[in-house]
């Protein structure tokens, strides 16, 4: 993917939200993770600028990002569309641990524009 594809990898250590599925810097937690990642691709729109090109590539991984709600992978997914754009193939992947999802945690995810879970 182009420019904007990487930016944001949860794990990372300038993802200043942390791991959501392990203790991440002091100060995050689950809760604030969708916020940080947020607040990061802000700084990436910034930095990157209206020219980047639209992601092609998401994945969100390294640890359990589904011990976050659906919700909160949907919002980050949908901060991704709105600062990059997606390109109309993108594959949209998160982790998932087979006991922390349920048909309607799945449901939310497709629902989001996930595209695929691993």
């Amino acid at each position: 993917g182009g420019a904007g594809a990487q930016v944001l990898q949860e794990g990372d250590e300038r993802n200043a939200a942390g791991n959501p599925g392990t203790d991440g810097p002091a100060g995050s937690s689950r809760a604030s993770f969708a916020e940080g990642a947020l607040r990061e691709l802000d700084l990436a729109h910034r930095v990157l600028g209206d020219g980047a090109p639209a992601v092609s590539t998401v994945f969100v991984g390294g640890g359990t990002p589904t011990l976050l709600p659906a919700g909160d992978l949907v919002r980050v997914l949908g901060g991704i569309r709105e600062r990059f754009g997606l390109a109309t193939d993108a594959e949209v992947t998160t982790e998932a641990n087979p006991d922390s999802v349920d048909e309607t945690y799945l449901r939310v995810l497709a629902e989001g524009g996930f595209t695929r879970i691993s």
